[in-house]
């Protein structure tokens, strides 16, 4: 995986590795802005170029899997699992509506 960066101004940049971001916050050069994803910023002024960046996305019965990618590296990946369970919930949901209604209770007519 990629780590995303930030420049001073808090404009995206293109992500480095894991290493060249412990080794940037170990020299105090960034400083972390969020865990989940983890995002640095830079403390010092960098120059401003970023490369194109493609998403892709395939979508599936089960899973949708989702990829960003520049020219030649992977920069973020993953996979959504989609629920499966709704129909089953739905159902469940109206047995229990028919068995509350087929009650005789002093109150329904």
């Amino acid at each position: 995986m990629r780590v995303f960066v930030k420049n001073q101004r808090g404009e995206a940049l293109m992500p480095c590795s894991n290493k060249k971001a412990r080794t940037l916050l170990k020299e105090n050069k960034a400083k972390i802005v969020s865990y989940n994803p983890f995002v640095i910023q830079l403390k010092y002024a960098t120059g401003e170029s970023v490369q194109p960046v493609t998403v892709g996305v395939d979508t599936g019965a089960k899973h949708i899997g989702i990829a960003i990618g520049s020219e030649n590296k992977v920069l973020a990946d993953g996979e959504i699992q989609l629920r499966d369970d709704i129909s089953d919930n739905m159902q469940a949901r109206a047995i229990l509506r028919r068995t509350r209604r087929g009650r005789k209770t002093r109150y329904r007519k």
